[in-house]
């Protein structure tokens, strides 16, 4: 009598799809990264006709392969909410609990998980390629001119949504100096942005505080009744709340209220992520009555841009 034994090359099962399409995204996402998957039910699902939708078709790949083809599932997914804040350091009130979470039909998740799979399976494997021609082309330079700004902020993007934060850092940190010299204001507003996003997201708030302080520095006198400027602070102030310094972020976000009401008027709704930014560090700091006035005011800005 013999034991059976796991093998390595076994087949099991790694996902169900809802259909042969998002199978063969799937599949087309896993095979781009080296792995073989094989699709389970493609024939007999095609077959069924109408009634294809009562029977999922199953991805199967090798068990030596499954924890890393999760990975490459995980990464693809790119969660539709907004990410939470950081829990509030000792000492700080806790800040009140999530509103209930939004439902949504199968048949709605199911197409937007279609859709990033659609997008993965495009975007990753030129990524290599792209990062290996910029980098060939980087290094037959000697100097960097200001045109090549352009081409550190998009591998910058790109290497976020790659969640590899730290060579993102390096190229948008690039494209900022670059900018700078040509004095190109809105391409290094729009870096200086992206690096704070990778930097919350690379759960470094502190080091996006510094970075926006000294791009707020930069900005001319000329230029402190800007749009520009009104965008720095909105992410300065988002950037102490997520470093748990409340009292800074409430100082920043009424500096950039105030401006932003001056720009765009009370009611508008560029003013909305900057409310909910406001009411969040002040509950953090226990005044709710004050975070309530400024919920009320969010609630019927939202309402109104409702057609």
């Amino acid at each position: 009598m013999t034991t059976f034994l796991e093998s390595d090359e076994e087949l099991v099962l790694l996902t169900s799809c809802a259909d042969t399409a998002e199978a063969s995204l799937v599949r087309s996402l896993l095979e781009a990264h080296g792995l073989t998957a094989l699709v389970q039910g493609e024939h007999h699902h095609a077959m069924q006709g109408m009634m294809s939708e009562l029977q999922e078709v199953r991805i199967l790949v090798k068990r030596k392969h499954l924890a890393e083809a999760q990975a490459v599932l995980d990464a693809s997914s790119v969660p539709d909410e907004e990410p939470a804040s950081p829990p509030p350091s000792a000492g700080s009130t806790i800040a009140p609990a999530p509103g209930p979470a939004k439902l949504e039909a199968p048949d709605t998740r199911r197409a937007r998980r279609r859709k990033r799979l659609a997008w993965a399976v495009l975007i990753f494997p030129f990524v290599p390629f792209l990062i290996r021609l910029f980098e060939q082309d980087a290094s037959s330079r000697r100097t960097e001119v200001p045109s090549f700004a352009d081409d550190h902020l998009f591998l910058g993007e790109v290497l976020r949504h790659l969640r590899r934060y730290g060579e993102a850092e390096l190229h948008l940190r690039k494209a900022i100096a670059l900018y700078r010299q040509r004095f190109a204001a809105s391409e290094r507003q729009a870096a200086s942005l992206q690096l704070a996003a990778v930097l919350l997201e690379w759960e470094r708030p502190v080091l996006a505080v510094s970075a926006l302080e000294e791009e707020l520095r930069a900005i001319p006198g000329s230029a402190e009744e800007s749009p520009e400027r009104y965008l720095r602070l909105e992410a300065l102030a988002l950037a102490h709340r997520f470093a748990n310094q409340h009292e800074e972020a409430v100082k920043v976000a009424r500096r950039a209220l105030a401006l932003g009401e001056r720009l765009h008027g009370e009611a508008h709704p560029e003013l909305l992520d900057l409310l909910e930014t406001y009411a969040g560090a002040l509950r953090a700091l226990g005044r709710g009555e004050e975070a309530l006035v400024l919920e009320a005011r969010q609630q019927r800005s939202s309402a109104q841009q409702v057609p």
